[in-house]
């Protein structure tokens, strides 16, 4: 099924929490790059308050990063400044398997 949002190839299934925050985004900043960074210092703060220390964002990439391993996706569309889609964070490490046979993101290897 093709999509048309940032990103390459994605999953979301058992295992994750997926979020597609659907937002107007003259009532904020009609920056989309403001809103990807707003949408991963989201993640790195729920992340921190359940416990998860040491996420991070890298360089030259989006998403949310625990020891060099990709924890947080996201990809997202924006028309006329309305977001659609949003972001999976895995949070169950069962889930992991399911990437098995993918690129993820386009990021090979991580």
């Amino acid at each position: 099924l093709r999509i048309e949002r940032g990103g390459e190839v994605t999953y979301h299934g058992p295992g994750q929490l997926t979020v597609y925050p659907i937002l107007d985004l003259r009532g904020y900043k009609q920056d989309i790059h403001w809103f990807m960074r707003a949408l991963e210092e989201a993640i790195l703060i729920a992340l921190h308050n359940v416990g998860v220390h040491g996420a991070t964002r890298e360089d030259d990439v989006t998403g949310v990063w625990v020891d060099g391993k990709k924890v947080a996706a996201l990809g997202v569309k924006v028309r006329r400044w309305v977001t659609m889609h949003g972001f999976a964070v895995n949070v169950d490490s069962r889930s992991l398997g399911n990437f098995e046979g993918i690129v993820p993101c386009g990021l090979e290897g991580r």
